[in-house]
């Protein structure tokens, strides 16, 4: 059975029969089927066509319906089953037929009252807090996945696009952060996404502002910012203020319009505390939002780990096109106050080796927190969490003095042949977006050509590229304890120039201005190594989960606490960016 055939009448895990398609969601399409074994009516939901052709795909949906069924709830819609057709992943939930909160808007003209909202929403709410007690964000609280059964009773579905934000104890208290999905990649339904969803900043405020947009759609019958492509909508949603509910001509209680409105704070931290709070406060109880003042929208948000994508969006809403390619050139290599490096590869650097202590203390954690807040970010202790002091020793070993560069990069394939995952695939991530016919070879899009940028780090390469690059030149990738050492040396410098934070030593989204850089120009390490800070995301040898740790922070970072040598990045082993590169690493005889 292969995806994108008509799957109406055909019978799914030898007992679920499909009767009607019902409608597609963020990740898959739901079906109406009818479970002969038990003798009742399901959903079976199938992921699209587009992404079951991704590599690691299939594992990973598995592995999410497997985390969710931690979700005991009678709020949440109950999974019954999950497996797998040749060539289809699928998961089973309940049938619901009351419908959805879309169609419920339809039949009342496109407004509910606040009477009929108010019936509801303390209930959703309570489901949505037990969903982010037990360690979960939704990510996509839309009207089409609030449901309703025979009874009136509000259940919240789809948790196909969900985030396993944090492992929560017996307590309820966080643990250690473990994403299941792609690491900065933006899904869901954009036109209810926050201002925050192409950041990895998932915490519970998210859905929060979800349910506040479902709410001031329900009540006005359309949305405070126009359906338009992603990337300029997250743009608007950070730029500009909804019209309060009260000036859309909505006459309901003005505890309710405030509430919706704190709900649709663009900071995560100017909203509730919890969902259960944002409806009390819109029924009138609990917070007394007329002493409450709407939050005022700060002009810079270098917001929280790691913050790499707001300075991309901001940027497409200026550049467009083929003027993106010029955009990226940036004039000179040479650092300054001195000759550009060698070219990577026509000597060995030197050999380090060394014991210090990797990661951050919690007095240096304090300080990484007080440099985000003084940048205007969103910051949050927990974001910094996995980078936990340990005593490392390292080499002796040598590490390129630059990122791999893309005329390196073309020689390396003019050898081998070698074919990166994105040429594969056909797409790679231009931020936190997926974008057809973005590689190496065209780092910018169809009218761009890594010939007019010899000298700036090779893009749109993966784990898999990156090995493949250094095991051809005799290497192999750094660890990330070696990138570390390279970066801080024994005295633990907090950047790799020092412990100071200077705008000027790395490439990083200051301005609207923000570019990729030539490699070498930016001051070099503890041992001479450049561009350790900004520029690209690099990979490292080290595994993590399911995924790699990269190290360095990017060009697209717009908090220069994301630049610090000890931060850590998990992302796929297949992922490509527009800010992920590399650089390798050669073990040295002693």
């Amino acid at each position: 059975m292969a995806a994108g055939q008509s799957l109406i009448g055909r019978e799914i895990g030898g007992r679920y029969e499909i009767v009607a398609e019902l409608g597609a969601g963020g990740m898959a399409t739901a079906y109406l089927a009818w479970d002969r074994r038990v003798s009742r009516q399901v959903v079976v939901k199938i992921p699209h066509e587009d992404l079951i052709r991704k590599p690691d795909f299939r594992k990973r949906f598995q592995r999410e319906v497997r985390s969710l069924t931690q979700l005991q709830h009678p709020g949440v819609v109950p999974l019954y089953d999950s497996g797998e057709e040749p060539g289809l992943p699928y998961c089973v939930v309940r049938y619901l037929a009351g419908g959805d909160l879309a169609m419920r808007i339809e039949a009342a003209g496109g407004r509910l009252s606040f009477a009929e909202i108010d019936r509801w929403l303390p209930d959703l709410a309570d489901t949505l807090d037990y969903v982010h007690r037990s360690g979960v964000i939704h990510r996509d609280v839309t009207p089409v996945n609030i449901l309703f059964d025979e009874a009136d009773n509000v259940f919240l579905s789809d948790f196909g696009v969900a985030a396993i934000s944090h492992a929560a104890d017996a307590t309820g208290t966080p643990g250690s952060e473990s994403r299941l999905t792609a690491e900065g990649t933006f899904v869901g339904a954009a036109i209810y996404a926050p201002p925050e969803a192409a950041q990895r900043n998932l915490t519970p405020a998210y859905d929060q502002y979800s349910l506040a947009l479902v709410l001031y759609h329900a009540l006005c019958g359309y949305l405070p910012f126009p359906q338009v492509e992603a990337r300029a909508l997250i743009l608007a949603k950070n730029s500009e203020a909804p019209a309060p509910l009260d000036q859309r001509g909505v006459a309901i209680p003005a505890s309710a319009v405030r509430a919706v409105m704190r709900g649709l704070s663009v900071l995560p931290e100017d909203r509730f505390p919890s969902c259960r709070e944002l409806a009390e406060a819109f029924s009138g109880i609990g917070v007394d939002t007329r002493s409450l003042e709407l939050p005022s929208r700060p002009s810079r948000r270098g917001r929280s780990r790691p913050g790499r994508w707001i300075a991309a969006l901001v940027v497409a809403g200026v550049v467009a096109g083929g003027l993106l390619a010029a955009w990226l050139l940036d004039g000179g290599m040479r650092r300054p106050g001195g000759d550009a490096p060698a070219e990577v590869g026509e000597a060995r650097p030197a050999a380090i080796a060394g014991t210090f202590l990797m990661g951050t203390t919690p007095d240096e954690l304090e300080a990484a927190l007080a440099l985000c807040r003084a940048h205007g970010g969103s910051c949050a202790r927990s974001l910094y969490a996995d980078e936990t002091p340990r005593q490392v020793s390292v080499g002796p070993f040598a590490l390129d003095p630059t990122e791999v560069t893309n005329a390196r990069f073309a020689a390396f394939v003019s050898a081998t042949g070698h074919r990166t995952t994105a040429e594969r695939t056909g797409h790679s991530r231009d931020g936190p977006f997926e974008e057809e016919g973005l590689d190496w070879r065209r780092p910018a899009g169809p009218r761009s050509s890594y010939r007019d940028l010899p000298e700036h780090p090779v893009v749109h390469v993966s784990a898999a590229d990156a090995e493949a690059y250094c095991a051809h030149r005799g290497g192999r990738l750094p660890t990330e304890e070696e990138w570390e050492f390279a970066a801080r040396g024994p005295e633990r410098r907090t950047f790799p120039w020092g412990a100071e934070w200077n705008a000027d030593d790395a490439s990083w989204a200051r301005d609207e201005h923000t570019r990729l850089h030539a490699v070498g120009r930016f001051p070099t390490g503890p041992f001479g190594h450049f561009d350790l800070a900004g520029n690209v995301w690099e990979w490292t040898a080290t595994h993590q989960d399911s995924g790699r740790i990269l190290r360095g922070g990017s060009w697209l970072e717009t908090n220069p606490a994301n630049l610090r040598a000890a931060v850590r990045l998990l992302a796929p082993a297949s992922d490509s960016s527009t800010d992920i590169g590399f650089r390798c690493a050669t073990d040295v005889a002693q």
